[in-house]
């Protein structure tokens, strides 16, 4: 399908409006992307889909062009779920597949394990299940503030961080013992990671955070739905 059939509309909702990207028409399947991305990621995976689906990328919450959730209390990935649910119902959509990428496969695995009837099929990529409680130091480190600056400075340090999450893991440990066995992606996709993370601004650490605190083997063990869990080996989670 031509790159013009992805096409794009808000949902309101009741913390304000989700963006999406739409492609194709046939039975329903959704996307959710990683942090700090957006909808755009998928924008190839719409133009395929959309052959013999209709495939809808969201934007999730504070990511894109989607309103975020408020900031007090401190959103929890069970609060995304919440907002997922609310979405697929503002859209008007049936039980159907929902695809989850990192930060958004716990937003998936939540929704299934608290309304199983909402989620047709749970795609579950990358779902880290560290062994331990989360490290709140290096929660802290790996979520530095993104801060403005008048000198325009910050737009070099951001795009900075970019290039560093895909060479190092955690991307503050600028070392050899962290380097990801990965070549770097080109300028064009560096580009367009970096326009997400600056369109999320300040919003950027919220579900990603929230990803990183959350434990999601009692929500795995609470799953009725149809689930695919899936790593790939490249995948800096995958271990």
């Amino acid at each position: 399908m031509p790159p013009s059939s992805v096409r794009r509309g808000y949902v309101d909702v009741p913390f304000g409006q989700v963006h999406y990207r739409v492609s194709g028409l046939g039975p329903p399947v959704v996307l959710l992307h990683d942090s700090p991305r957006s909808s755009a990621m998928h924008e190839g995976l719409l133009d395929a889909l959309g052959d013999e689906f209709t495939a809808i990328a969201l934007d999730t919450p504070g990511y894109g062009a989607s309103s975020p959730l408020p900031s007090e209390p401190r959103p929890e990935i069970v609060d995304y779920a919440a907002a997922l649910g609310l979405t697929l119902d503002a859209l008007g959509l049936p039980p159907c597949p929902v695809y989850g990428f990192h930060t958004s496969s716990k937003i998936v695995l939540q929704l299934a394990a608290d309304r199983p009837d909402r989620i047709g099929a749970a795609i579950l990529d990358g779902l880290s299940m560290p062994p331990g409680p989360p490290d709140e130091a290096f929660i802290a480190a790996y979520m530095a503030p993104f801060t403005l600056t008048a000198d325009g400075s910050y737009l070099v340090t951001q795009w900075t961080k970019v290039r560093d999450l895909h060479r190092f893991f955690p991307w503050f440990r600028r070392e050899a013992a962290s380097r990801l066995p990965l070549e770097l992606p080109d300028d064009r996709r560096l580009h367009d990671y970096a326009v997400d993370l600056l369109m999320a601004g300040a919003n950027y650490s919220g579900a990603y955070a929230a990803a990183m605190r959350y434990a999601a083997l009692p929500a795995v063990a609470r799953l009725r739905s149809p689930t695919v869990f899936l790593a790939r080996r490249a995948d800096v989670l995958y271990r």
